[in-house]
This record gives structure tokens, C-alpha cells and sequence, in this order.
């Protein structure tokens, strides 16, 4: 399989996830944790977020990060919640990871 992409930063951090974006192609999937799950709830990034299925791509959010900012429950439909077995398995199942930090 592709790339998985690590992301840990918040979307009002600068421009980290229209770069991982931009990099991430068909058989890849994102993985928003840290500060990073907060994109998943951006309202500047929702539409970006959601063209990545039609683009193949999927896009996870590490539930206990998540829920440590008070935000479990509240993901869209197109993000894949996973727990910390969830991400081990990710990265067992892609070629090669790339950290945004």
C-alpha cells in the first residue's frame, strides 16, 4: 500500500495539511493526531478533507487524542476514528510513513 501520513499539527498552525494534501495520492491514507485531529472539525477544512475519498485517500483520526480535547463524537462521516492498535496497524499496512510536525 502507499504512504501513510502522520499529522500532528492544527490546521491554524501554519500551512502542514494542504501540504500533506497536496503530497498524498491515490492508496494513501492520513492520520490526524495531537493537535492535528483538530483539522478533522476545521470548517476551512472540512470540503479539502472530504475530496480526499474521491481522490482515494483515506483519512483516520486517533480517537483517545480526540477525546482529549473534548471532541469525540463530533467527526464527519469520511473520518475513520482508529485507537492506538488502529495506528500500529496503519503503519504495519503502508510502505513507508511521513511525519507533519
Amino acid at each position: 500500500m502507499g504512504t501513510l501520513h502522520l499529522l500532528n499539527r492544527s490546521p491554524d498552525n501554519g500551512d502542514t495539511l494542504d501540504a500533506c494534501l497536496r503530497t498524498a495520492t491515490e492508496g494513501s491514507a492520513i492520520l490526524l493526531l495531537g493537535d492535528g485531529v483538530l483539522a478533522a472539525l476545521h470548517p476551512g477544512k472540512r470540503e479539502a478533507l472530504d475530496r480526499c475519498g474521491s481522490r482515494g485517500i483515506r483519512v483516520h483520526v486517533l480517537q483517545p487524542d480526540l477525546e482529549a480535547r473534548g471532541l469525540g463524537g463530533q467527526l464527519p462521516r469520511n473520518v475513520i476514528p482508529v485507537d492506538h492498535a488502529g495506528f500500529v496497524d496503519l503503519v504495519a499496512s503502508h510502505e513507508r510513513c511521513v511525519s507533519w510536525f
